[in-house]
């Protein structure tokens, strides 16, 4: 029988030393786990160092310098308006007795689109004819009075005085007369504005009378405009401008219009600007010029304005390395 057989009996020696050596192999162990990690943390910590100082200087890639763009442009909105409009009252109180032209009638100056009925006014100007006759015989018979008593008076049948007095009897009658031609002056110019004439040639954009209409020429705010007529052979074009645009301004700047949903443009050059700005947009109105030979252009459309401007300018484009 082998030692190791023999119950009961140990051999002194043989576990501490095997205790020895497991204990040797776990503090080995130990050890070397701790050495790397703490090489995996140095490692990383200057790992992240690098990163860090690479990161904190700019890369950048350079090119060579070359021209900018040479125009700008600024888009905004702008009203269009007619050159001229022209609202139509009535001068005389009546009744519309006829109109001819219509809204988009072509009208030229002093046609007539409608005519006023004023019964009242034609009986004022026939009386004021019938007093100019009679105070015209008047004259008439004061002036040859005036020339009998002249003559009496040189014959001294009669005095000084009554030749005075019929001489101011002749002046009265001439004042008369003047009066009298002054009144029926008067009422046939208000006669002739029963005619309602445009003031330009144009187009009739508005219409607010019909035949029957009452024409009220008092004055009164609730009076309104019979006809409107606007000439549009040139159009204005108004922008506000924001104010950092303002010093582009001038006069002549050429400007180009277009027409939300046409791909047409128009021609349009600077006329003039408000000089004021305001306070409650920082924007400055500005006024333009369109010619519409084809009248492709009517009051109260929305344009989108188009100003150019002339830029010079060097400019360096530096772009991050990806």
């Amino acid at each position: 029988m082998t030692p190791k057989s023999i119950p009961g009996v140990s051999i002194p020696g043989v576990a501490p030393r095997r205790l020895r050596l497991i204990g040797t192999i776990a503090a080995l162990a130990a050890i070397g786990l701790a050495v790397c990690g703490i090489a995996d943390r140095a490692k990383s910590k200057q790992e992240v160092q690098i990163w860090t100082n690479e990161q904190a200087i700019p890369t950048v890639t350079l090119v060579q310098p070359q021209q900018g763009p040479s125009d700008g442009e600024l888009v905004l909105p702008g009203n269009v308006s007619a050159f001229y409009s022209g609202s139509i009252y009535g001068r005389v109180s009546g009744y519309v007795k006829d109109w001819h032209d219509d809204i988009g009638a072509h009208v030229k100056k002093g046609q007539v689109p409608a005519v006023v009925d004023v019964p009242d006014l034609d009986q004022q100007l026939a009386q004021a004819r019938a007093d100019l006759v009679r105070a015209q015989a008047d004259e008439q018979l004061a002036q040859v009075t005036y020339d009998r008593w002249k003559v009496l008076a040189k014959q001294n049948i009669v005095s000084q005085q009554a030749k005075d007095e019929r001489y101011g009897a002749f002046g009265a009658r001439t004042a008369a007369v003047q009066a009298a031609q002054a009144n029926v002056a008067r009422l046939e110019a208000l006669d002739s504005f029963k005619n309602l004439t445009a003031p330009f040639d144009g187009i009739v954009i508005a219409r607010s009378v019909d035949i029957g209409d009452i024409v009220d020429a008092s004055g009164r705010k609730t009076s309104k405009a019979l006809f409107v007529v606007s000439d549009v052979h040139m159009m204005r074009i108004y922008v506000d401008v924001p104010q950092a645009f303002l010093g582009e301004m001038k006069e002549g700047l050429k400007a180009t219009l277009q027409l939300p949903g046409m791909d047409e443009t128009i021609q349009a050059r600077l006329l003039t600007t408000s000089n004021a700005i305001s306070e409650q947009s920082r924007t400055a109105l500005v006024q333009l010029l369109a010619d519409n030979p084809d009248g492709k252009l009517c009051p109260g459309l929305l344009r989108r304005c188009i100003f150019t401007f002339r830029l010079i300018q060097m400019c360096c484009v530096c772009r991050p390395r990806p």
